[in-house]
C-alpha cells in the first residue's frame, strides 16, 4: 500500500499541474469518519453505483460483507465510473455466518457508532439523517436489496436511520 503523497510524487512527471492539484485537493478532503458498509449485496451492479456515490460524497473507504458463495466482486467501469479505484474497498467474506458480528465489533472497538438503515422498532426508533450525530465516527450499514439489513445488524446497531420518502415506494435504491 502506498501513501497518497507517494502516488502523487510518482505521477508528477507525467500529469499536468492542474490534474496534480485536483488529486491533492480530493485526497486532502477525503472523509474517513463516515464509513458506508454494504451487507450481503444481491446486485453487484448496485455495489458499483455505491462506489460512485461514495466517491462523489468524498468518502475514502467502503466496506462490503459478502456471502462467499455469492457472485464475486466485480468492477463495473460503466457504473462505477472508475470511482472504485479511488476508494479503500474492504471485502469481508461471511463464510461462517459470524462475519457481520466480527466486522461490526471491530468497527465499534475503533470508536465508530453503528447506524443501520432500517425502519424503526418500538425498542429502537429510527432517526432522520439530520438527527444523527455526524461529528462522531459513523458506520452507515446498508442491507441488501431483497431483505435489508440482517437481524445481527439490527441488534448491534447503536441507532437506525430512515430517509423520509414522499412517494409510493418503501425505500430508495441502495446506490442512492
Amino acid at each position: 500500500i502506498y501513501a497518497a503523497s507517494q502516488i502523487v510524487s510518482s505521477l508528477e512527471p507525467i500529469i499536468s499541474e492542474e490534474r496534480r492539484a485536483r488529486i491533492e485537493s480530493v485526497i486532502e478532503n477525503r472523509c474517513f469518519s463516515v464509513l458506508p458498509l454494504i451487507e450481503n449485496p444481491h446486485d453487484w451492479g448496485n455495489v458499483s453505483a455505491v462506489c460512485r456515490t461514495a466517491d462523489a460524497l468524498g468518502f475514502g473507504a467502503l466496506h462490503i460483507i459478502r456471502d462467499k458463495k455469492s457472485e464475486k466482486y466485480k468492477q463495473s467501469a460503466r457504473t462505477a465510473g472508475g470511482s472504485d479505484k479511488w476508494l479503500d474497498i474492504q471485502l469481508h467474506d461471511s463464510s461462517s455466518g459470524e462475519e457481520t458480528r466480527v466486522v461490526i465489533g471491530g468497527l465499534k472497538r475503533r470508536g465508530f457508532q453503528i447506524v443501520a438503515t432500517a425502519l424503526g422498532t418500538p425498542e429502537k426508533l429510527s432517526k432522520r439523517p439530520d438527527e444523527i450525530d455526524w461529528t462522531r465516527p459513523t458506520v452507515v450499514v446498508f442491507g441488501n436489496e431483497l431483505d435489508g439489513v440482517s437481524p445481527e445488524v439490527l441488534e448491534l446497531a447503536d441507532s437506525y436511520c430512515e430517509i423520509p420518502i414522499d412517494g409510493f415506494v418503501e425505500s430508495y435504491n441502495v446506490s442512492v
